[in-house]
């Protein structure tokens, strides 16, 4: 039993904010989300901004009106305000990228491998309305074609919403509350919902000094480059000859040396991000995890593919002949992902699938057992669901995923489905989710909805457009429940309030894509994130389209299983001094600059632990990330809607 009660956080006050959230800030969300491809800051756009000035701004508002916001409403704030934008929004922006996939002279260069015509002639009305459709001319949703596409999109994700929720809602039992495991990057949003809610004076005065920090680091490397990018124009990287200085600002933060290492160690790739805003995240994540992690990057994107590229056997044959001297970390990292690791980390994602289920299986049945037993009020007092509730849910959203993908592409093979939107939903859920609570971060598997379609052997090109459920939400949904619980805050109040404003949030999206789309074509100059990054990602669909067999390489999956099986087999076995299986696995599937940032945190966490104690430490790193977080999210999003409202008047003034 829980030694407090779980309260609700959906009052009037919440629900008011969120509405303010979708439809004054939305129009920001929408132009970032157009435009990011040129900011810095970009681990705070899509969303992240309109968190962080909704709840300042109605934690401050309720202040002076002599009122205070309880925590458990500043938790369904927090948490929904940019989940709310980034799903309902990303529905209708996506009909704008399909409008120019049917449209773009790039993608007809591509032909289909069933009929050998160009792709976007080939993709059904389900997709975008036909080549030719008045649609395309009045330059908006508002048009009876668009009308199944959007009808698609939807239930899509209604079905799998209800099967992610499900998922979340067993993983979270499993994590939460039987393995109880710690969640690393909880305790931020907690610290941040707790301390803007109770405002505790000493919580208080550590996080407005920790803000004011945030705000004094973003002001050179986010608020000027982005302005000086968003009106004048002006580059916000410089590069110089080999080393990489940039990530998005004057002062360099990110530096890749890949150029001058390959110059020694063919394949090997390198790159370091010293922003303090990514920095601050490893105070909070394990040093064994942080460590791993990074070893781990090492391991395949330096090392490892040093070696792959001069071992000559068939499996390696296609990463030696794409790789090219000279590239920049980021195009040596997803080349050879593409390559190498994904495959092998499918195998090595199974073999720590059979440990995970042979290593917990008791709390794995426990689970299942408590769900089974506990009545519907203790359960809804801790949260959760009934167990037949939450297999209902699972079972209606992958039947329905799996039937509406069979609609869709009558000859795509049933067994494929079954395999990547039944089976695979589960072993991601459980794999991800575990990664979440022991790392702060989950193991995820890019683009195994274009393996699924590689592996069914299927050619037509409108299976790659076909919404295919593959999971991945589960983690999300696992740290939510954890910083409920953090807040003292009933779970279940947040599915509730996901969709009482759902409708208010697809109509907004709507009208407000619409409105956008209308203002100028997409992409265009006005939306400059969309010029470079719409093009790249429509070509790289295509050139999956069309070079499918030879990506999906069963040996290295083979390599991935067995490799990974014995490191866990002979971990289980002797006591290695800081190994973390989750943390090698998360660092396996991510680039180093990622890595290396959480590892230098977390070894400037323990330098400042010594410094300061580690009580003090403990209780406090949590409000210190909290407060330059909600510094960095506030600074970028009033800077965005600097530059948003500068560029409205932009005819006018020049």
């Amino acid at each position: 039993m829980l030694s407090y009660k779980l309260e609700s956080g959906l009052t009037f006050r919440s629900f008011l904010a969120l509405l303010f959230a979708i439809g004054i800030l939305g129009p920001v969300t929408i132009f970032i989300t157009l435009s990011s491809a040129g900011f810095a800051g970009a681990g705070f756009l899509s969303g992240g901004a309109a968190t962080y000035i909704t709840l300042l701004l109605f934690t401050e508002l309720t202040s002076l009106m002599g009122g205070k916001m309880r925590k458990q409403e500043v938790f369904i704030i927090f948490t929904l305000s940019s989940t709310a934008l980034i799903t309902y929004f990303n529905i209708f922006i996506n009909m704008a990228y399909r409008a120019y996939i049917r449209n773009s002279p790039l993608c007809m260069m591509f032909k289909d491998p069933l009929t050998d015509l160009p792709i976007p002639e080939m993709l059904p009305s389900w997709f975008a309305p036909l080549k030719g459709s008045s649609a395309y001319s009045v330059r908006g949703l508002l048009h009876p074609d668009w009308a199944i596409p959007i009808f698609v999109a939807l239930l899509s994700t209604v079905l799998i919403s209800l099967s992610e929720i499900g998922l979340g809602l067993l993983t979270s039992y499993l994590y939460v509350i039987v393995e109880k495991l710690p969640f690393p990057l909880a305790p931020i949003q907690a610290e941040t919902i707790v301390t803007l809610a109770d405002r505790e004076t000493r919580k208080m005065r550590i996080f407005m000094i920790a803000a004011m920090i945030g705000v004094l680091w973003c002001v050179p490397f986010y608020v000027l480059p982005n302005i000086a990018y968003g009106v004048f124009g002006v580059p916000i990287a410089g590069v110089g000859r080999g080393v990489v200085f940039g990530g998005g600002s004057w002062i360099p933060t990110y530096i890749d040396l890949t150029w001058y290492i390959t110059q020694v160690i063919p394949g090997a790739g390198l790159a370091f991000d010293f922003d303090l805003t990514q920095i601050i995240l490893g105070f909070l994540v394990p040093f064994d995890a942080a460590l791993w992690m990074f070893i781990g990057s090492l391991a395949a994107y330096f090392f490892g593919n040093a070696l792959t590229l001069n071992i000559k056997i068939p499996e390696f044959i296609n990463w030696q002949k794409d790789y090219t001297p000279g590239m920049s970390y980021p195009a040596l990292y997803w080349r050879s992902y593409q390559w190498i690791w994904m495959s092998f980390m499918i195998g090595a994602s199974l073999a720590i699938l059979i440990q995970t289920l042979i290593k917990h299986r008791k709390s794995i049945a426990a689970t299942f057992t408590s769900l089974k037993k506990l009545r519907y009020r203790e359960l809804g007092e801790k949260g959760f669901l009934p167990l037949p509730i939450i297999l209902m849910m699972i079972f209606v959203g992958m039947a329905g995923s799996v039937l509406m993908f069979k609609a869709l592409v009558p000859g795509f093979p049933i067994w494929t489905l079954l395999v990547f939107s039944v089976t695979w939903p589960f072993v991601n859920a459980l794999i991800s989710s575990r990664g979440q609570g022991e790392t702060g971060f989950s193991i995820s598997i890019p683009l195994i909805d274009r393996l699924a379609v590689i592996v069914s052997g299927y050619k037509g090109a409108e299976a790659w457009y076909a919404p295919i459920y593959v999971g991945g939400q589960s983690p999300s949904f696992c740290l939510m429940t954890r910083v409920a619980y953090l807040t003292e805050t009933n779970p279940l109040n947040y599915y509730k309030t996901y969709f009482l404003i759902l409708p208010f949030g697809l109509i907004l999206g709507f009208l407000w894509v619409e409105l956008f789309w209308r203002m100028a074509p997409i992409p265009s100059g006005l939306y400059p994130g969309t010029v470079f990054a719409w093009a790249y990602s429509a070509q790289h669909t295509m050139m999956y389209i069309t070079r499918a067999e030879e990506i999906f390489n069963q040996k290295i999956m083979l390599y991935g299983f067995s490799i990974m099986s014995i490191i866990a087999a002979v971990s289980s076995k002797i006591n290695i001094p800081c190994f973390s299986i989750m943390g090698l696995m998360t660092g396996l599937s991510s680039p180093s600059n990622l890595t290396s940032s959480l590892f230098f945190g977390s070894i400037i966490g323990r330098i400042i632990q010594r410094r300061v104690g580690k009580e003090w430490w403990m209780n406090n790193r949590s409000i210190i990330v909290a407060g330059m977080t909600t510094a960095a999210g506030l600074m970028i999003g009033v800077t965005a809607a600097i530059v948003m409202i500068v560029r409205a008047f932009w005819p006018s003034i020049f």
